[in-house]
């Protein structure tokens, strides 16, 4: 049985697959995952990436979470996984080692210095881009859910100047 990563990864392939040219894709939290998983494995539809408060590895980076064990069994049941999510997660790693990241497309990155997922992933993920055009922003206010105005206008604007 596919672990609920995979078919969100295959839901977000069959989308990309319906559309026309290139496209931005944007991904929040462990949507950005999936979003560096489809730049990884398809660049040729992938114009750019906006990545909003990015949360990849997770489980090998449980550790580097505030509050470690409690974030674990949450993302797990965001995943509507159990410890085989854990095991088959470990296939779609995200490399981190500067320039790793074979991904050459723009990537604008939005992080919340707040944020429950620590911005220093987002920091980490920029430096392993291998991408020229790569950004990213540390929003002083708001948190992870994006329910203010000031981080919306700033998704909006940053989007507006990738097309």
């Amino acid at each position: 049985m596919k672990n609920t990563l995979q078919i969100w990864m295959d839901d977000a392939l069959e989308m990309l697959n319906k559309t026309r040219g290139p496209q931005i894709i944007i991904g929040h939290s462990v949507g950005a995952w999936i979003a560096l998983q489809l730049a990884l494995k398809h660049p040729d539809k992938v114009a750019g990436l906006l990545l909003l408060g990015p949360m990849y590895n997770v489980f090998e980076a449980i550790d580097d979470l505030p509050n470690g064990k409690e974030d674990l069994e949450e993302t797990v049941q965001t995943l509507d996984g159990d410890e085989d999510t854990i095991e088959e997660t470990w296939q779609y790693l995200i490399p981190t080692a500067p320039s790793s990241l074979k991904i050459f497309s723009k990537v604008y990155i939005i992080h919340w210095e707040s944020d429950e997922v620590p911005y220093q992933f987002s920091d980490m993920l920029l430096t392993s881009l291998a991408s020229k055009d790569k950004h990213l922003n540390i929003l002083t206010s708001a948190n992870h859910y994006l329910q203010d105005l000031t981080s919306l206008c700033e998704i909006g604007t940053t989007l507006l100047s990738m097309i």
